[in-house]
């Protein structure tokens, strides 16, 4: 059975910006005016979508879509300059182009899907630190384009025991990027930025029946992903290492159905490694953010 859909949406969406930053002394208390103003935009787009699906047999699903999709522009609200905060950067626009199958097998216990995508980026809004201005604004690049490719799966191998598993293989690059970095800094050919080439999800839950105790349930997620760059500069200083974390949590489902007691631990493995950083030579600052160590938290659910 094949099937057609197709679709078209029109947005118009305004925006008013008004801003009144001050200037504040080191126990945060207003001192003198910075900036004040107000500025509006307005912006349009007509955004198509249209689907193929065909259904070969009862299990088994295949599709391919195209769409169009629009991120409305707007403004910085971090600027600490007149002009910069008037300056509206403009919609982004992406073009997406779809093709998978699912599917449902051994009697719908294990449910798999697998995607392949490709997305064409016009004027990709994007947040990149200017030296001249000594800080960080919202812009756009030219243009960008990813693709990749998805994979999901999931398992119910008993009553009590089920499983999943996801992995994802990611190519996404700035195709026109003027003044990443400044004036003649340029970020053309360099990586998207927090988008790693490869991801790996995977968990299991398992229900144990405690008699007349209620029940327990065990279950552990694990994700892994590769390394990354948090700047469109793509320079040593801006790359997060790959990474794994994993996780854990022990509910006790009491015999009041309205009573339930976990024990959840974050990052098992205490992965320190960096996550993000902003790294400005022309001051010699490089900070750093890392992950959260491992950590326990027991909860106590009351439901009605």
């Amino acid at each position: 059975m094949f099937s057609v859909t197709g679709g078209l949406r029109g947005t118009i969406e305004h925006k008013d910006f008004v801003f009144d930053n001050k200037v504040i002394n080191l126990a945060r208390v207003p001192t003198a005016q910075s900036i004040a103003g107000e500025a509006d935009e307005t912006w349009r787009a007509l955004t198509p979508k249209a689907s193929v699906q065909a259904q070969w047999n009862p299990t088994l699903l295949q599709y391919a879509s195209y769409s169009q999709g629009f991120k409305s522009g707007g403004y910085d609200n971090r600027a600490t300059r007149l002009d910069l905060a008037t300056l509206p950067f403009a919609p982004e626009k992406v073009s997406t182009y779809e093709t998978g199958l699912k599917a449902t097998l051994f009697d719908r216990a294990l449910r798999s899907n697998i995607a392949v995508f490709y997305n064409d980026y016009q004027d990709l809004q994007v947040s990149f630190f200017d030296p001249v201005y000594q800080g960080s604004r919202r812009g756009n690049a030219g243009k960008a384009h990813s693709w990749g490719i998805e994979i999901e799966n999931s398992a119910t191998l008993t009553d009590r025991f089920s499983v999943q598993l996801a992995g994802g293989y990611l190519h996404a690059t700035f195709d026109d990027y003027k003044g990443a970095g400044g004036a003649g800094v340029n970020a053309d050919g360099n990586r998207l930025t927090n988008a790693p080439k490869w991801t790996v999800t995977g968990g299991a839950s398992y229900e144990l029946p405690l008699a007349t105790a209620g029940s327990l349930r065990l279950a552990a997620d694990a994700n892994y992903q590769s390394s990354y760059h948090v700047s469109a500069l793509n320079r040593p200083q801006d790359r997060s290492p790959g990474q794994a974390y994993v996780n854990g949590t022990i509910t006790w489902n009491t015999p009041n159905p309205h009573v339930d007691v976990a024990l959840s631990v974050r990052n098992v493995l205490n992965t320190s490694k960096q996550i993000a950083s902003v790294y400005n030579p022309s001051i010699g600052a490089w900070y750093k953010n890392f992950p959260d160590p491992r950590t326990a938290l027991l909860t106590l659910r009351f439901s009605q």
